[in-house]
């Protein structure tokens, strides 16, 4: 267990899919087994990260119905939730998070509703409990969802938000790529190549890096899309695919291909359905002349009362 949870640790910090390999193969002789147990947390995980979300879900919901008083799984359900856009289901979590958890439920709550309608009362509520938030992680999570909230309400103090998150945690990975595509879209593309450009062992990295490289034509773009092809291959070649979303990025950008752009964006929206998975279906689909779905994206973001400006000006051709 302590070996697994060792290699999940570096998995999570550098986002390397050996490490993720190398944590399945330290609990593989319990990765079928019946019992509920820690394990299933771990396999969660492990699940998780090659986007089995449905196995994820499973394997938590096992675990939880023998120890539902463990916050930290609960956490993680909630956080698959909202990543698959099941945000009632989300916010269900919260309530049973379970005493003496201090302002966790609050804060869980908030960040849930944000994607209900709800997103500047959200982020006024963070906004009060970030200061009860603890340190390193904790504050980077908190801080990062407050920046991702602000930027889909049009809020200047998402910048702000960014930066205290990475001041908190530094080395993660997803916090960084947030920001730089914040950074990106308001013209500092500049300090988005050099946030990232010494994190490029993670593809979502490594790609924002080759796209910004052409963009600011640097001598060393083609070697950055040489290296994108290079980490897909080796992807391949493990036998598992390449995440669709960095996948779609790359046929946006990089070798501009409407149609297989649209067709991957289209079958990661079917698996995630997080507020950058709306945006680069909603690019695709417009680049591929596909009405249609914009149409079936606007629908679904007025059924959940999904708030993001970004995709507001997509949905209306304002934005490319």
């Amino acid at each position: 267990m302590e070996v697994a949870q060792a290699y999940l640790a570096l998995a999570n910090e550098k986002r390397d899919p050996r490490y993720y390999g190398s944590a399945q193969a330290a609990i593989q002789p319990f990765w079928n087994s019946r019992e509920p147990s820690q394990v299933l947390t771990l396999k969660a995980d492990i699940l998780q990260f090659s986007h089995q979300f449905d196995a994820a879900v499973a394997a938590l919901e096992k675990y939880l119905g023998t120890f539902p008083q463990d916050a930290n799984a609960r956490q993680q359900l909630m956080t698959i939730y909202l990543v698959q856009g099941r945000f009632q289901l989300a916010l269900e979590q919260c309530s049973l998070l379970g005493r003496g958890r201090g302002q966790a439920i609050p804060i869980c709550r908030a960040i849930a509703t944000s994607f209900m309608g709800q997103a500047e009362r959200s982020l006024a509520l963070l906004d009060t409990f970030s200061r009860f938030a603890g340190e390193g992680e904790e504050k980077g999570w908190v801080m990062g969802n407050m920046g991702e909230i602000a930027e889909r309400i049009g809020d200047q103090r998402a910048e702000s938000y960014y930066q205290q998150a990475i001041t908190a945690d530094p080395n993660n990975i997803f916090l960084l790529t947030l920001y730089a595509d914040y950074l990106a879209a308001n013209n500092k593309t500049e300090e988005a190549y050099k946030l990232l450009q010494d994190h490029t062992y993670d593809d979502a990295a490594l790609i924002r890096v080759a796209i910004l490289a052409k963009e600011l034509d640097k001598p060393d773009a083609k070697k950055w899309q040489e290296e994108i092809n290079t980490s897909f291959a080796a992807v391949r070649d493990r036998g598992t695919p390449v995440h669709q979303r960095e996948e779609a990025l790359y046929f946006l950008e990089l070798d501009p291909k409407p149609a297989r752009a649209f067709e991957l964006a289209l079958e990661n929206w079917n698996l995630q359905k997080e507020p950058l998975d709306a945006l680069i279906l909603a690019r695709a689909a417009r680049a591929a002349g596909k009405q249609g779905q914009l149409k079936e994206l606007a629908k679904w973001q007025q059924q959940n009362s999904f708030q993001d400006v970004r995709l507001d000006a997509l949905l209306k051709g304002d934005a490319q």
